[in-house]
């Protein structure tokens, strides 16, 4: 691997959520980052504290830091938006929240905007609530498109959800709502913890995936490098050797990690490196 790689490496900010995004940016620019994932939830972007003044100054600071921003990640599981929810409400409430998310990553400059199928209730069927998801997904879709975002589908656990697990069924979502605003992404977590591997997600989605989130793990766990099992050196040989050409977004959100992410981040950055000139 190359160390042109480090300028595809990007880093989530959902560690610093006890500190101040201004703490979050200098440290970025200390490790010499040169683009961020920013998440979307209460201190630092929240759809309900969002504004135009809000957004002018996230993009002037992130401009003025030399960064870019990847991607934008508004909060979807611990938060109450669920778009394949059975009850008309909670997925109208749950269409808005992203449908207002979409328009905070266009204003921030933000190009994807990391989106998941909701769930089912497991004492339903797993189809009509894989339809209902697929009908919100086509509405989020649009609205992207007519804001010039790109929508990155990502699968998540079973525990998280029972609709979008496997490489599979994110690549039945992603065909099902045919849009050229809805594309499938890779977690190498979410992959190691359902048994599955970085081809799997190539050839199951039939190109590579538009985006990557990197992390160690047990195999669960958001975890810094070192920290867990996961052959994440050899995840981002083999993506890079199928052709991808996107963003590793290193995503080390353990709460162990929140009262000094900066170590978190720096020794894994020491390690990135470490397999680059390998």
């Amino acid at each position: 691997m190359g160390k042109k790689i480090m300028e595809r490496i990007s880093i989530m900010s959902y560690p610093y959520c006890h500190y101040s995004f201004e703490y979050f940016l200098n440290s970025m620019e200390k490790f010499n980052v040169k683009n961020i994932e920013l998440w979307g939830g209460s201190p630092h972007i929240y759809f309900e504290d969002f504004s135009r003044e809000k957004a002018n100054d996230i993009k002037g600071r992130v401009a003025s830091s030399g960064m870019k921003i990847s991607a934008y990640t508004p909060e979807q599981v611990l938060y109450p938006y669920n778009i394949a929810a059975r009850e008309p409400e909670i997925r109208k409430r749950s269409l808005d929240y992203f449908i207002k998310n979409i328009g905070i990553a266009a204003q921030i400059g933000s190009p994807i905007i990391l989106v998941s199928a909701g769930w089912g209730y497991l004492d339903e069927s797993r189809e009509a609530a894989f339809d209902r998801s697929i009908g919100s997904m086509k509405t989020l879709a649009h609205i992207a498109q007519e804001n010039g975002v790109m929508l990155a589908l990502e699968a998540l656990t079973k525990i998280s959800s029972n609709l979008v697990n496997h490489a599979s069924e994110l690549a039945d979502m992603v065909s099902a709502v045919s849009s050229t605003s809805l594309a499938g992404m890779l977690d190498v977590g979410q992959m190691a913890i359902l048994g599955e591997t970085v081809s799997d997600y190539f050839k199951a989605l039939g190109k590579a995936p538009v985006y990557m989130h990197i992390m160690d793990g047990r195999p669960a766990g958001h975890l810094a490098f070192g920290d867990g099992i996961l052959p994440v050196d050899k995840y981002i040989k083999e993506a890079l050797d199928l052709g991808y050409q996107g963003i590793f977004s290193m995503e080390m959100n353990d709460r162990q990690y929140y009262l000094d992410p900066d170590r978190a981040i720096s020794s894994s950055l020491a390690i990135l490196q470490g397999w680059l000139t390998d």
